[in-house]
Parts: structure tokens; C-alpha cells; sequence
């Protein structure tokens, strides 16, 4: 299985390219967005940062991925801290990283203390109440859609501003990475339209499009070799087809894996996955 890339190189084009390939090897083979948050979460824990955020947008901020502790993701969200985070206010016109703490000079120094400035204050002071002392805030641009990384650690001041020095480049990479591979491999997740649709599907169904996938059986194998019926086996696909949006059987297949409730079966993908990958899919025992 492929793994985080080591010893991320400080700026040179053959270890750079090198490093690069790398990332995309380590993320290729991600069949949900939240194996795909898994992988860049040991890619960053390399360079130091071992928490991070990826937030849309437009057209309203939306959290795609991250690994924040929940606590302080349920915080941000109840105090509906979105509406006046200065970091996205930013992020939304420039194109070039910059540090929370310089945030939170600027507020120091405002002549006049606004509403906003006192929300942000109590965002810094909800951040270092976790162990967060400072952020680094990268916006990102993909065509007409704004993202804004941003990557963390439990560490005071001058040890994050050491780590980050030591690989600017590479830290810039994995944020690009983070959404132009992403909006390639998972598309609706990433696009600002909004949060994807709990999956919803029966266990029969899941393990018949299973067999298909991995094993290459027709319904007439399955139904012989599982003891049911043909008419039993057409009705848990057309369930599956249902469920996950699809016209046809390989089209759900292909769905499926691209969910990650299956594993891909091709041999480059099929070392070490399991079907437990989709934090979004409810699966019910069902027994036909």
C-alpha cells in the first residue's frame, strides 16, 4: 500500500518532482474522501503539521476535510464562528499564505475594537483553549472556486515558524494538491455545492455488487452459489442501483467503489481494503 512520502526534500527540481510523485502515489489509490483525509494527514505529519483543514468557499464556507479535534470543530460551528473569521475574510481576496498571529497583530493594533475584532479574539482565544497557538492559512484558487488550508500543531511560536522554514515549497504543494487532486477524485465532495448525501443501502445488496466486482460472478453464479433465487438477486442490484444513483449494475459498481464501500478490485488498489472505508454510507442488515 502506498505510503506518506518521507523526508520531504527542502526546494531542489529533482527532489521536489520526486517528492511530488510521491503525494500522488500516496493518494491515488483513496476510494472516499475520508481515506483521501487520512493519507494527506501522514503526508502533512512528515513536514510537522499534523492537523489541518480544508474549507470551500464559496458560495458560503463549507468544511470539506480535516482532522480537527471535534470539540473544537462542534465550537466553531456553534458559535457560528464562519460569519466573521477574518482568516476566510482573507482567504476570499488574496492568493498568498499568511500566519493567524498575523491576523491577531492587526486586530492589536486597530485603533477601534469592532464587533468582529472581538469574535476574532474570542476564535484565538478558542483555538489556544485546544493546544493551537498559531495557524498558517494558505488560499487556494481553482477556477472560479476559492479554498482556504489551513495546518496546525501543538507547538508554541518559534518551533512552528522553525518547521514551517524548513519546507515552505513542499507545504505549498501539498495544499494545491489537496484540492486539484481532490476535485478530481472526489468531485461532488469538493465542489461548493454543498455536503454529499448519506448513502443508504442494505447488506445483500452491498455483497451482491461485491460478487460481481471482485469475483466476476453473473446473478445466475451468485444465485447458485449463495442458494437464492435470480428473481432475489435482480431485486438487491436494482436496490444497490438505486441507492447509489445509477442506471445500470457497473455503473453502481464503479459508484461503489468510488465511495469506498467496496474494494477496488484492479491490482494495484486491492492490497489491504476493506469496505469500511465510508463514513457516509448506512448499511442495514438485511438477509434475502
Amino acid at each position: 500500500m502506498p505510503r506518506a512520502p518521507k523526508n520531504p526534500p527542502s526546494y531542489s527540481t529533482r527532489e521536489f518532482k520526486s517528492f511530488e510523485a510521491a503525494c500522488y502515489k500516496s493518494l491515488y489509490p483513496t476510494t472516499s474522501p475520508e481515506q483521501f483525509r487520512d493519507r494527506l494527514a501522514s503526508i502533512l505529519e512528515k513536514l510537522g503539521f499534523p492537523t489541518f483543514s480544508l474549507m470551500a468557499l464559496c458560495p458560503h464556507p463549507r468544511l470539506i476535510i480535516h482532522n480537527l479535534p471535534k470539540a473544537l470543530q462542534s465550537a466553531y460551528e456553534q458559535g457560528n464562528f464562519e460569519r466573521v473569521d477574518y482568516a476566510i475574510s482573507y482567504a476570499n481576496g488574496s492568493r498568498h499564505p499568511i500566519l493567524r498571529s498575523r491576523i491577531e497583530d492587526y486586530m492589536s493594533a486597530a485603533p477601534v475594537q469592532t464587533r468582529e475584532m472581538t469574535r476574532n479574539q474570542d476564535l484565538s482565544i478558542l483555538y489556544k483553549g485546544h493546544g493551537f497557538y498559531e495557524f498558517y492559512h494558505i488560499p487556494i484558487v481553482s477556477g472560479n472556486e476559492r479554498y482556504l488550508f489551513s495546518l496546525t500543531s501543538e507547538d508554541i511560536a518559534p518551533d512552528f515558524l522553525k518547521k514551517l522554514r524548513k519546507h515552505p515549497e513542499a507545504i505549498q504543494l501539498v495544499a494545491e494538491i489537496s484540492v486539484s487532486f481532490g476535485l478530481r477524485k472526489f468531485p461532488e465532495h469538493f465542489r461548493a455545492g454543498g455536503e454529499r448525501k448519506e448513502i443508504k443501502l442494505q447488506l445483500q445488496p452491498l455483497m451482491d455488487i461485491s460478487r460481481i466486482a471482485q469475483q466476476d460472478l453473473t446473478i445466475q453464479q451468485i444465485a447458485h452459489t449463495t442458494e437464492r433465487s435470480v428473481h432475489t438477486i435482480n431485486q438487491h442490484l436494482a436496490a444497490a442501483r438505486k441507492a447509489l444513483n445509477s442506471k445500470t449494475t457497473h455503473g453502481a459498481i464503479y459508484k461503489a467503489i468510488q465511495e469506498g464501500l467496496i474494494p477496488c478490485p484492479c491490482k494495484d488498489c486491492s492490497s489491504g481494503r476493506g469496505t469500511g472505508d465510508s463514513a457516509r454510507a448506512t448499511l442495514y442488515d438485511h438477509t434475502g
